[in-house]
Order: structure tokens, then sequence, then C-alpha cells
């Protein structure tokens, strides 16, 4: 059955709905972005430098690894950047975990992410590929980390300098930032 142009409850189809017409829908949503736009004070991305994100201690996260073991690794075992540049890296991701994973002694769940973070850090390859901005919070000279450890991790396994930031003004609260990781979790998807 087609369906004739102009019928139906539209704007412009001369017909008036009854609840609530266009022109006070239209004037309630731009109510409602200038109310959300005074509420948000201010919003910066930029360029900060790697070694001053930090976990923040009151955000626990779902890795088994820890920053400070990621620092370690990456210290001691370099990720070799030739090897960013194959085709299909699964081989070295393999001979890479196994060696890190058997020196340092990760099992389980910390081998598991270990390997997830390597695999990540090879697809990224470098800062400048990265699509989506960690979200921190600052205080002072350190930025905590709201959202984006998986991005900080591969980041700090490629030994990249800098990493792209999204820097909101102020801290939050445990309930707020399960929300907004939630949100950007879901939103990168």
């Amino acid at each position: 059955m087609a369906r004739k142009f102009g019928s139906g409850n539209r704007v412009g189809t001369g017909k008036i709905d009854t609840e609530e017409s266009g022109a006070e829908k239209w004037a309630g949503s731009v109510a409602a972005q200038v109310a959300t736009a005074a509420k948000v004070k201010e919003i910066l991305t930029k360029t900060v430098p790697v070694s001053y994100v930090i976990c923040d201690p009151d955000n626990p996260r779902k890795l088994a690894l820890k920053q400070e073991q990621v620092i370690k690794i990456a210290s001691k075992y370099p990720v070799d950047k030739s090897l960013l540049n194959i085709d299909d890296p699964t081989e070295w991701i393999e001979d890479y975990v196994s060696r890190v994973g058997e020196a340092e002694q990760l099992v389980g769940k910390a081998l598991g992410d270990l390997h997830s973070l390597v695999s990540f850090a090879a697809a990224l390859k470098s800062a400048d590929r990265m699509l989506h901005p960690i979200v921190v919070w600052r205080d002072e000279s350190t930025f905590h980390l709201i959202a984006g450890e998986r991005r900080l991790f591969a980041h700090i396994l490629l030994d990249e300098l800098n990493i792209a930031a999204r820097i909101v003004e102020q801290g939050y609260s445990r309930k707020e930032i399960d929300r907004i990781a939630h949100t950007v979790a879901r939103d990168i998807r």
C-alpha cells in the first residue's frame, strides 16, 4: 500500500498537533540546548604528556594490569616499531605476549589484558591514528583519567610522549565518573 504524500500529522500538512505544534517542539528543543550549554563551563581538547596522566585510584578499572605494570613492561620490553608495519601482526604479538607474560609471571586475566593491549597498540600504530581522545580532569599539573584506560596504556606501550585528551574543568564524584565512562564507552563503539 502506497502512502500518500502529505498524509499523516506532519509539519506543513495543514493538520495541527493538538498536543504540541511543530513550532513549540522546535522552541522546546532550542531551550533545552541553551540550558545544557549554560551548564557546561569549559571543555578543552588538548595534547597532554602521557607521563602526566594517572589512573585515578578512586576510579577502579576493569583491566587486571595497573598503570605501573604497563610502564614497567614498556620500559623493559619495548615494542619494536618496525613490527607495527607488518600486515598481519598476529605472530609477533603472540611471541611478545608469551615472552613478557612468562618474564613478568602474568597469568589469567592479566595475560589476556596484555594481549588485548598489545593488539590494540599494534592496530593503533601511533598517536596520530587515535580517533577519540581520553577524558581527564585536571588537578594542577596532573591529569586524572576518567575514560580511556586502554588508549592510555596503548600509548605507553608505543612509547608515545603525548596523548589527545578532553579536559573537563573539575573532578567528579564516583557516580558521575561511572556515568561519564559508560557514556563515552557507548559512544565510541
